[in-house]
């Protein structure tokens, strides 16, 4: 290796691979590649970040109104506990704590 190295060095001739016309084009089609690759991973997670927030909002609205009905003001004043649940999961669960319980003390204690 470090003869072929020493040789490559000597040579009166230098090739700059880098202003090759077929590196050139191999790179450029890499690069859109990879855009079109970033692009769609973009996309992608953003309608998922979409459907998750949509589903999330739609929670809010549906225990807002069923703890309105079912318990009246009282109710409603646990809507900023509701907001900090973190999961869709946990909503879903009070939600149907919600269908179940017989008094807005039994919903505190989910909190």
């Amino acid at each position: 290796d470090e003869i072929i190295e020493k040789e490559v060095k000597d040579m009166p001739v230098i090739i700059d691979a880098s202003r090759d016309r077929l590196y050139l084009r191999g790179k450029h089609e890499g690069l859109l590649e990879g855009q079109r690759k970033g692009l769609l991973d973009g996309l992608a997670e953003g309608e998922r970040k979409g459907l998750a927030e949509g589903q999330r909002k739609g929670l809010l609205e549906g225990i807002e109104g069923m703890l309105e009905i079912k318990y009246g003001h009282a109710g409603l004043e646990l809507m900023a506990s509701v907001k900090k649940l973190r999961s869709i999961e946990e909503m879903e669960g009070f939600k149907e704590l919600i269908k179940t319980s017989k008094t807005v003390d039994e919903l505190r204690g989910f909190f």
